[in-house]
């Protein structure tokens, strides 16, 4: 047996023995001999089993756990993504991008995952978490903001604010791996350079670079102040329509930057085999482990419901009691 604790063990063993202290002194002492003492006690005992998660060894056919990759999705979310020129204009590129992360997170699912998002500023959307149902409704919620308070793209900004955060991270799990994807339309209308930190490029194991829209691009419609996208257009100093397209140039500087292959995304779904050699890489950083534990602290909670029951139960009668004693 194993314990999975939530809280430091030498937290919860000095509460143990003070419980049975507290135990040992309602049975020396008559007066505090009462069952609903003992019941107490043992409501918080059952919590304190609980929070120590234990569990049995069971043998398991499983070959290999994700457990240690830890994949961050960077996302352009600024005006320039809602321009509707993926799938012959069907499509606007954030939605292509955000069914493309979706896609990658499947992938490498039992992974943890974390979103950070570019717009009026580079923001965590998402932290680093394990639950892959937490990831798709924050990948599902992800919008461009307001056309007036959004700011042009800073890529560099973006990579710097997300080498903050994996450095962070490391320092309380300092054994993962790292993958690294970038979705976004390459336009950059701060830096004339693409800046990738050297601390991501020697951390991250593989990743990849998804550009979306096309050279040609197309203009680009404004989000209300409600996070609606409106039929009126995003104009220029010179009053002219403000035309966004793929900068493949900024994209393959990316790419580069990072060390990974970059695709570029217009048309139709993403193919799982363009992931390939990422899950390949990854895959050499799995951990290996042919055994496995099963949880049995729902047994002390079912014994702890039927304790709080009781002590229910015993709150209840007394109260029906008191009331009958005021007639």
């Amino acid at each position: 047996m194993t314990l999975k604790s939530v809280i430091p063990i030498f937290i919860i063993v000095p509460l143990l023995i003070a419980c049975l202290g507290l135990a040992v002194f309602c049975i020396v002492r008559p007066d505090y001999r009462r069952v609903k003492n003992f019941r107490r006690i043992a409501i918080i005992v059952l919590v304190l089993f609980i929070m120590m998660r234990p569990a049995f060894y069971m043998p398991t056919s499983i070959e290999s756990s994700l457990s240690n990759l830890d994949i961050y999705f960077l996302v352009d979310m600024t005006g320039s993504m809602v321009a509707k020129d993926c799938n012959n204009n069907e499509t606007r590129r954030y939605e292509m991008a955000i069914d493309d992360m979706i896609t990658v997170a499947r992938r490498f699912v039992g992974s943890s995952y974390s979103i950070i998002a570019e717009d009026f500023s580079s923001y965590t959307a998402l932290p680093l978490t394990s639950n892959y149902d937490a990831f798709e409704t924050a990948a599902h919620a992800l919008i461009p903001k307001n056309s007036s308070i959004s700011s042009d793209s800073d890529i560099n900004h973006l990579f710097d604010y997300t080498n903050k955060h994996i450095k962070t991270n490391r320092l309380r799990h300092s054994d993962h791996q790292i993958l690294l994807f970038y979705f976004g339309d390459g336009e950059d209308r701060v830096n004339t350079k693409i800046s990738i930190p050297n601390e991501i490029t020697n951390t991250i194991i593989a990743g990849g670079v998804f550009g979306y829209g096309t050279e040609a691009g197309t203009e680009i419609e404004v989000i209300s102040s409600y996070g609606k996208i409106t039929t009126s257009y995003v104009y220029d100093e010179t009053n002219h329509r403000v035309v966004s397209s793929l900068d493949e140039g900024n994209i393959r500087q990316i790419a580069e930057g990072l060390g990974v292959k970059y695709y570029i995304r217009a048309n139709g779904s993403l193919d799982g085999g363009a992931l390939s050699d990422v899950a390949m890489k990854a895959s050499e950083f799995r951990i290996n482990d042919e055994t496995a534990y099963e949880d049995i602290y729902w047994i002390f909670a079912l014994v702890l419901l039927g304790v709080m029951l009781w002590e229910f139960s015993y709150i209840f009668n007394k109260l029906l009691l008191e009331r009958k004693s005021t007639k």
